[in-house]
């Protein structure tokens, strides 16, 4: 047993050295950035939607959860409106080497909204 403790210390040890710590700067989410949700996520979720540019996507309602990590706190859910300020703070997210999930298109060209009549 003293001998497998060894091991594993060894191991840890030679696995700390190598591998270099990341840090990474996250841009503050500005209280000031409104969150308007127009209809319950379950009705977007079976709403249909359409892929458009981030440009068009502005004013229009999300279709889909969109989740920088970290922090792991959702930007858009479906059924909330994609203002410019949040998306915004989404691409500095993706800068600051955030991964983004949930998006259809995860450099954030298009994104998913609902096509509501």
């Amino acid at each position: 047993i003293r001998q497998l403790i060894k091991a594993c210390q060894s191991l840890a040890k030679d696995y700390r050295q190598k591998i270099p710590e990341k840090t990474v700067n996250l841009p503050y989410f500005s209280e000031s950035i409104q969150i308007i949700s127009e209809i319950i996520p379950r009705q977007a979720f079976f709403s249909p939607s359409k892929m458009v540019t981030a440009e068009k996507a502005i004013g229009e309602l999300s279709a889909e959860l969109i989740c920088p990590y970290p922090p792991g706190i959702p930007v858009f859910m479906p059924g909330e409106k994609i203002t410019g300020e949040a998306f915004t703070y989404l691409k500095q997210l993706q800068t600051a080497g955030a991964m983004i999930t949930g998006a259809s298109d995860f450099q954030l060209n298009y994104l998913k909204v609902l096509e509501l009549e």
